[in-house]
């Protein structure tokens, strides 16, 4: 097995990271702590089925590349988590997923701003009318 390929090491330092996270998580209430563990469980469980297809490739000879969007994905992110602290979740939502999707190819504007407006309202809808939490507001309104 070869350890040392960029899909690998990224997929470790998600199951390591989402591990600890759920020790974390452990410590909530089981109502707070049903979206965190299905979450970090779901990652720990994809980031296992992406090492054994790299380990496949890196088994049959492919060459393993370091792709550009890692990075973008990584600044996107950081851009994401900065935004909701000064605008708020749902205008750095409305402005951040077509803003990622359209950055990473995705082109159907129509689609884009439909797709944009179901999420939100999902998310509004669950968590707002019928969990009753609210999300952060931002420094800026």
């Amino acid at each position: 097995m070869k350890f040392a390929r960029p899909q690998t090491l990224t997929s470790l330092a998600f199951i390591f990271g989402s591990i600890y996270l759920l020790f974390e998580a452990s410590t909530f209430k089981p109502a707070s702590a049903l979206l965190p563990f299905a979450m970090l469980t779901s990652l720990i469980v994809l980031s296992a089925i992406l090492i054994v297809m790299d380990q496949r490739e890196a088994k049959a000879g492919t060459v393993a590349r370091i792709s550009l969007g890692s990075g973008k994905a990584y600044l996107f992110t950081i851009g994401f988590v900065v935004s909701v602290s000064l605008l708020g979740f749902y205008p750095s939502l409305v402005i951040g997923l077509p803003l990622i999707a359209y950055v990473f190819g995705f082109r159907d504007l129509k689609f884009l701003a439909g797709a944009t407006a179901v999420i939100a309202l999902i998310i509004y809808g669950l968590f707002d009318l019928v969990m009753l939490k609210d999300f952060p507001t931002g420094i800026m309104f």
